[in-house]
């Protein structure tokens, strides 16, 4: 998968060069046409296309020689080991963020228990103290209780007595 995304990508690349020299070649064709058109001497255009023609011719010729064919092998062999090197480097990269997200997520795992212990032991923590208080509000409701119902009782029973002192 990694090598057809690759060789799409060394695919464009080579287009990109080509339309690049394309245009470079457009561009300086017409600088040329320019230029003849500035000079309407015929004879100008004639060696300007003389020696188009012969450059042409030259780097035909040298790219069919022997020569020219060893360095396109040597060409073709740099781009395929660039591409093995790009391959390789890919391989590589991808192995690494791989095993970080495989850290990361460990990690993360990790927190997530430590949270969950966290958050059980202040639930527990704050039940213990919920209880606390409440069995002390609880005592402190039934010792006011009992008071109150002292007074009463201490209140009904002078009350009683006073009663009972105005009758006799």
């Amino acid at each position: 998968m990694f090598l057809k995304w690759l060789r799409t990508i060394l695919q464009l690349i080579t287009i990109y060069i080509v339309l690049t020299l394309r245009n470079s070649f457009t561009a300086l064709l017409t600088k040329i046409k320019k230029i003849m058109n500035k000079n309407n001497d015929n004879s100008s255009k004639g060696w300007i296309l003389g020696f188009g023609l012969l450059a042409g011719i030259a780097v035909g010729y040298y790219l069919n020689s022997n020569e020219g064919r060893a360095a396109r092998r040597k060409a073709q062999v740099r781009f395929d080991e660039y591409g093995n090197q790009i391959s390789e480097y890919g391989h590589q990269v991808s192995q690494q963020v791989s095993e970080r997200a495989n850290q990361l997520s460990e990690d993360a795992k990790h927190k997530l228990q430590e949270g969950k212990q966290w958050a059980g032991e202040t639930a527990d923590s704050l039940k213990s103290t919920i209880n606390e208080k409440a069995t002390a509000l609880r005592t402190g409701a039934a010792d006011t209780v009992e008071s109150v119902e002292n007074s009463f009782k201490r209140g009904v029973n002078k009350a009683k007595a006073s009663i009972e002192g105005k009758k006799a």
